[in-house]
């Protein structure tokens, strides 16, 4: 598995370029909190519409997830249940908000919020910084006191995002068939 989401990523980043990484302070790209891809020869008004077609296409209840600002901004509130590992015990649910603002020539992704939660044999929250002690175990943390504690849980919310990211981005290159 370890294999797969490597060669995932290098495929991502060879493919796309940019990605999101996880940090004590949340995602950066390159320091900055969001990403933008150059779509040369499209008006803001086309990637908008390609991003909402592909929105719809791609969840089960588009106007569930989507909140719009007609023609210039789109946010993404959705859910995945067990998505993101903390270790081999313990998967997450993962509730998520993804906001793409839009500019003739130009895409912006903002970094993604998330919050995580599990109810394997209890209720529990996965923080992305947890600097206090969980006696009982309901709060834990990728991070605590600065230091990585969950490899996993920061593999899959990069790979879960940048690759949602990358299937929004190829939406503004594809071809168009003529049906």
């Amino acid at each position: 598995m370890k294999k797969l989401t490597l060669l995932l990523l290098l495929i991502s980043t060879v493919c796309f370029g940019q990605q999101f990484e996880l940090t004590t302070d949340g995602f950066k790209n390159d320091e900055k909190d969001y990403i933008v891809v150059e779509v040369p020869n499209k008006n803001a008004l086309n990637l908008f519409n390609e991003t909402k077609l592909f929105i719809t296409e791609n969840y089960k209840s588009a106007k569930e997830v989507m909140s719009v600002v007609e023609g210039e901004m789109i946010t993404i509130s959705g859910r995945e249940l067990n998505k993101i590992r903390r270790n081999s015990f313990h998967v997450f649910d993962i509730d998520y908000s993804l906001t793409i603002k839009f500019k003739d020539g130009k895409v912006r992704f903002d970094a993604p919020t998330f919050k995580l939660t599990t109810f394997t044999h209890k209720h529990q929250v996965l923080h992305l910084n947890w600097d206090k002690g969980s006696l009982t175990g309901d709060n834990l943390g990728i991070y605590r006191k600065g230091k990585l504690k969950s490899k996993k849980a920061k593999a899959d919310l990069e790979l879960f995002f940048n690759t949602l990211i990358e299937a929004i981005s190829k939406t503004y290159t594809k071809e168009v068939e003529d049906w």
